[in-house]
């Protein structure tokens, strides 16, 4: 059986955890957001790397096809 006291200490406990996670809410919902947000916007972030480094590619065929003097 549990004493009184080991039930004193699980109470104290719960509170200081309550007040800690309460204090920091702000910065636990700005973390699931940016991670929320950073998960969602992945698959368009990397359609448009794959599209730069066609034009990237494109761009030094034509560069290095073009008659000019570039260096």
């Amino acid at each position: 059986m549990l004493s009184g006291f080991s039930v004193a200490v699980g109470v104290l406990l719960a509170i200081a955890l309550a007040t800690t996670i309460a204090g920091i809410s702000t910065v636990l919902i700005s973390i699931f957001l940016g991670m929320f947000l950073a998960l969602g916007l992945d698959p368009a972030v990397r359609a448009l790397e794959r599209r730069e480094r066609r034009g990237r590619r494109a761009w030094r065929s034509w560069r290095s096809s073009s008659s000019g003097s570039w260096p």
